[in-house]
This record gives C-alpha cells, structure tokens and sequence, in this order.
C-alpha cells in the first residue's frame, strides 16, 4: 500500500500493526475488519484514537461495509 499517495480517501485493512502505521503516519482513514492475533487491539486504539471505523469479520455484510464507506468518504459521525 502507498497510503501516502493523494489520491487515497480510505483504507480497508485486517488491522496488522505495518498497515496501520503506514495508515495513521499517512492520516488515511481506515475500515478495519480484524480477524485474529494483534489485528483487534490495533482496530480498537485507531478506533478510539477516531481514525477508523471498525467492523466485525463475523457479521460483515456488503450493506454494513458500504454504510461505512460512506461515512468516511463524506466525511460524516459513524
């Protein structure tokens, strides 16, 4: 990933600690869906830090992916 590049609005990720850093030192946006070890904790800081929105692997479904495409790209509460 080349978060840094101007083009780039958002980020969907599985949350690992690389992806994450590249995202928040390049302040992108993130969906993150983790699913096991690290992932989680890393999901639930930028979450909390309001630089992601976080969605469970377990219940994902298009409809609630594309709600939270839509907060980030317009740039709305989630």
């Amino acid at each position: 990933m080349s978060s840094g590049h101007p083009n780039i609005r958002v980020f969907i990720s599985h949350g690992g600690q690389l992806s994450t850093i590249e995202s928040v030192h390049c302040g992108v946006p993130m969906i993150v869906i983790p699913v096991y070890g690290d992932q989680p904790v890393n999901a639930g800081a930028v979450a909390a830090a309001g630089m992601a929105l976080r969605l469970d692997y377990h219940t994902l479904t298009k409809k609630r992916l594309l709600e939270r495409l839509h907060v980030v790209l317009n740039n709305t509460e989630g």
